[in-house]
């Protein structure tokens, strides 16, 4: 078991290197200029190559590199270009605190947006699956498959249009000091938390339904039946555990990639939080910033999934012998 471990950490390790090598390495080939665009109208060839010196963006791209990957080992990922001071002076504003400010707001997002989907899903998904070509179940697949092909941007202002326009009750855009009061922020959170909540609940029910429906066909199941065990118990207590691992799957990923910031929602509720922030310094082509909200969201996916990877063996022994 440790040794299992060890491998998943060194190999999630060795797979963050090789995704910063990657990411330096595209960032650096994107055209312009970061001094320029940060400068505007005011750059000159004097100040672009103050600016250049001030970040070390005049020195080759291995030293970069280098530097950079050092500064992220010791937390420390640099100053933000976008938040540089006039005439190309040091940012007094670092990464690190751009992305301590954005997970304060993903990271909660993510997590209860995600819960509220598996307490929507799961249910969904086992009553399909215990009524199987019943009325019921034809109702709650089209419901899933149509959740899954809504876009993320359409429910979030379908909640909007209903919740805030129509009836008033919750506000349409987060203020400005998120965490000053938790009940403002609760109130303030509940129609992103539940835009992510039916986003993901369609493909939690829809696989639930999936991989329950496999495992209610097995051997064990219809013994189970045979002794004359009630269905809710043949479903719930037998076929549901075995039948868990795929759908643990899905929330593994679905939730990774919320960590990885879920762009839409923040962008269209006004939420500082890592996705929206990506797509601000993007535009503004902040290469620091990019960098580290990247990586960021890729530790978040690699760690979500290697801490699915560790529940599998805990809810099935025998997978430990093919690891």
């Amino acid at each position: 078991m440790i040794g299992l471990i060890v491998r998943r950490v060194l190999g999630a390790a060795a797979t963050l290197l090789v995704l910063s090598i990657i990411l330096f390495l595209m960032i650096q080939a994107l055209p312009g200029s970061p001094a320029t665009s940060m400068l505007g109208q005011r750059a000159t060839p004097e100040l672009v190559a103050q600016v250049n010196a001030d970040f070390g963006l005049d020195q080759p791209i291995l030293q970069q590199y280098l530097h950079w990957l050092g500064g992220v080992v010791q937390g420390d990922f640099g100053y933000s270009l976008a938040t540089a001071g006039r005439g190309g002076s040091l940012s007094e504003i670092p990464v690190s605190e751009i992305i301590v400010d954005g997970l304060k707001v993903t990271v909660p997002l993510a997590f209860l947006g995600m819960l509220l989907a598996v307490l929507i899903g799961l249910p969904l998904g086992v009553i399909a699956a215990m009524r199987r070509g019943q009325p019921s179940d034809a109702s709650l697949s089209a419901m899933a498959m149509l959740g899954i092909s809504m876009p993320d941007f359409f429910i979030g202002f379908l909640l909007i249009f209903v919740f805030s326009s129509t009836l008033g009750l919750l506000p349409s855009v987060v203020p400005a000091d998120l965490f000053a009061s938790p009940l403002e922020s609760l109130r303030a959170l509940t129609l992103p938390i539940l835009s992510i909540g039916l986003i993901n609940a369609a493909a939690v029910a829809r696989m639930t339904r999936t991989s329950l429906l496999e495992t209610i066909a097995l051997d064990y199941v219809t013994l189970a039946r045979a002794r004359g065990a009630p269905e809710s118990v043949v479903v719930l207590k037998h076929a549901l555990r075995n039948a868990f691992v795929p759908i643990l799957t899905v929330m593994g990923l679905q939730l990774g990639y919320l960590l990885g910031g879920v762009v839409v929602i923040e962008q269209l509720f006004g939420l500082p939080g890592l996705g929206r922030e990506l797509l601000i310094a993007v535009g503004d082509r902040d290469y620091p910033t990019v960098q580290a909200l990247v990586l960021t969201m890729a530790t978040g996916f690699i760690l979500v999934n290697l801490i699915v990877d560790l529940i599998y063996i805990r809810l099935d022994p025998a997978i430990k012998g093919t690891q």
